[in-house]
């Protein structure tokens, strides 16, 4: 009875999990698990005035005492530092299932980082390489994803 419930869940989980591209930015450790709420397809679409939520699992290949989310929006071949706000930008408050830090190598880490889109935002469609950084600007996990900024109804 319990395998089948195991089943399940992996199987639930498997089907939720988003599609996402690694970085170009050299050969950056790649997520084992990326979620963008309500998208099983890209572009996600993201209502301007609303926040995108990112659900990340990632295997942690050394020691770090501070994480820092960091996001970069690739728009007509130009690639943009988005400024992330400080409630997101320290990973280390956003951690799950019992994971804090410092984070240590081997170790499995779960958190969520939400993407608000302000309503000035234009409706367009662009690709988002987001990361995770220690102390020493180390890349922990880096993955991109394209999102389609859509106006609300």
């Amino acid at each position: 009875m319990y395998r089948l419930l195991i089943i399940a869940l992996t199987f639930a989980n498997a089907l939720a999990e988003t599609p996402v591209s690694r970085c170009k930015c050299g050969d950056s450790p790649f997520p084992t698990y990326v979620q963008i709420e309500g998208c099983d397809i890209q572009p996600c679409p993201i209502i301007k005035g609303t926040t995108g939520r990112f659900h990340l699992e990632f295997v942690a290949d050394f020691d770090a005492k501070n994480l820092t989310t960091n996001v970069v929006a690739k728009i007509f071949g130009m690639s943009v530092a988005y400024p992330v706000p400080d409630d997101q930008k320290y990973t280390c408050q956003h951690l799950l299932h019992g994971s804090y830090c410092p984070i240590y190598k081997g170790e499995d880490v779960s958190y969520v980082f939400e993407l608000f889109i302000g309503t000035f935002y234009p409706e367009i469609s662009l690709s988002v390489e987001v990361s995770v950084t220690d102390e020493k600007d180390r890349v922990l996990t880096c993955f991109s994803a394209a999102i389609s900024v859509k106006k609300g109804e």
